[in-house]
């Protein structure tokens, strides 16, 4: 299909998987600041997590062009035509290469190289596992390591705490389970078999509704020194915000639900860390 004229930079901004980009570099972000207090490191935090995300939602709508032809998505830019599979690559490309100096420039080797192998661990998923019983694998890689690189970015090459990383991982793998839900019946109906298709769309709900409250019970854990209102209201709201709307919103929503839940908990936590109730630092480690 020809690309509209004058349009390919709004097709690559809708290819990029805007939400989710959004609320991964923004909570990012909001951690780097939290646990270094320097602007330079939390613009170089940012900047990688960003290009790593723009790189994970491009190679995502490159790859799965023919599925999404297949499945009649014209709402997927490529498939409308807004800009060809081919740009889409390259500018993947070219943002993993822009994520890789970045993420050595702010967190150094270590913590440069959790993060490089957090985006690929992405990839991996868009190329090969998102159809498989496999699935939800590389969205806890990925987003465990996160942590690990966000706070190897600060002063002193620290690492983070237990807490942190498990919440990570657990909030990680149900957004993925609520996610497959969303588009359980798209995916079917090309064949596509992931997490949830394998699971049965009650299982999937069920092991999501696990994770979240997983989840909840390490950011109490994180919160348990904290004063009274936080170490109660921190895994309250995560429960209330992540595993209610599991049965209670539409499935449309539970996905964007959870992205709001997960945004809304880190300023929470970080709020905390900027006033000493909390911290997601345990230790320091080696450059």
């Amino acid at each position: 299909m020809t690309v509209v004229s004058g349009r390919p930079f709004v097709g690559l901004l809708r290819a990029c998987h805007l939400g989710p980009t959004i609320v991964v570099t923004v909570v990012s972000s909001l951690l780097a600041w939290a646990t270094s207090r320097d602007v330079a490191i939390t613009a170089l935090v940012a900047g990688a997590v960003l290009a790593g995300q723009l790189s994970i939602g491009w190679s995502n709508d490159a790859n799965d062009a023919a599925v999404d032809r297949r499945a009649g998505r014209d709402d997927k830019p490529i498939v409308s035509g807004e800009v060809t599979r081919s740009t889409v690559w390259v500018a993947a490309i070219v943002a993993l290469t822009v994520a890789t100096v970045l993420s050595f420039a702010a967190a150094g080797l270590l913590g440069g190289a959790a993060h490089v192998v957090a985006v690929l661990s992405a990839w991996v998923y868009n190329l090969r596992l998102s159809r498989t019983a496999w699935s939800f694998l590389p969205y806890m890689v990925s987003f465990g390591l996160l942590p690990v690189f966000i706070v190897a970015a600060a002063p002193g090459r620290t690492r983070p705490a237990a807490w942190a990383v498990a919440a990570f991982v657990l909030v990680a793998a149900g957004a993925h389970l609520a996610n497959g839900l969303k588009d359980a019946d798209s995916d079917r109906a090309v064949g596509l078999g992931g997490t949830v298709q394998h699971l049965g769309e009650r299982a999937a709900r069920r092991w999501a509704g696990a994770a979240f409250t997983a989840a909840t019970v390490a950011i109490g854990v994180g919160a348990r020194g904290a004063a009274l209102p936080l170490a109660v209201g921190s895994p309250t709201l995560a429960f209330v915000t992540l595993v209610v709307p599991l049965w209670a919103a539409p499935t449309a929503w539970r996905f964007r639900i959870v992205l709001v839940a997960a945004l809304l908990i880190v300023i929470v936590l970080v709020v905390a860390t900027l006033t000493g109730q909390v911290t997601i630092v345990a230790a320091s480690m080696a450059r």
